[in-house]
């Protein structure tokens, strides 16, 4: 037979629920590097799970206000933004988990500055070309649109696509006479 935990002479039996405000108290107090990287982990663990919860219900909230279409059309462009995003990073997070830990242990300063001087003007050099290069995609190619609404009327006019439905409503009532021209 297998020795479990619920077997273990060393564990209570139960959980006694009275002494844990106590003990959580301890912990809070406690200075020593253990307890102090417990606390900074806990903490960033509540913040992931907040954020979780806090997009989970934006998500919830933007799908009924925009509605199907311009609600794929968000979660296609936050994608992209997403993916861009990652990409821009070029991976400076987990070189300053690396680097600065290692520079401030090591006394090795000078490297510390260069290094946090460095990653700011990367970042600022990488913000200002994409920020060009996105300025230039948009110079260059302006009639590129998205229809977002469908306008359906009765009338002989056809129907439009627009992503403002009182225009799309106004457009598909005029009267028409003679040949379209668009």
């Amino acid at each position: 037979m297998a020795l479990t935990e619920s077997q273990n002479p060393d564990r209570p039996d139960r959980l006694l629920l009275a002494g844990l405000p106590s003990q959580v108290r301890a912990w809070l107090k406690d200075s020593s590097d253990n307890s102090v990287t417990q606390r900074v982990a806990s903490a960033a663990f509540l913040i992931r799970v907040g954020s979780a919860a806090l997009i989970y219900l934006s998500q919830i909230v933007f799908a009924r206000w925009m509605g199907r279409t311009e609600f794929g059309i968000y979660v296609y462009v936050w994608t992209w933004v997403l993916l861009i995003g990652q990409a821009l990073d070029l991976g400076l997070a987990t070189a300053a988990q690396r680097f600065i830990p290692e520079y401030t242990g090591t006394a090795r300063l000078d490297m510390l500055r260069g290094f946090l001087s460095g990653s700011r003007w990367l970042v600022v050099a990488m913000a200002t070309a994409w920020a060009a290069f996105a300025a230039l995609g948009v110079w260059l190619f302006p009639r590129i649109s998205i229809p977002t609404r469908s306008c359906r009327s009765t009338s002989p006019a056809p129907a439009c696509r627009c992503s403002c439905s009182a225009a799309c409503r106004t457009a598909s009532r005029a009267p028409t006479t003679g040949s379209i021209s668009r």
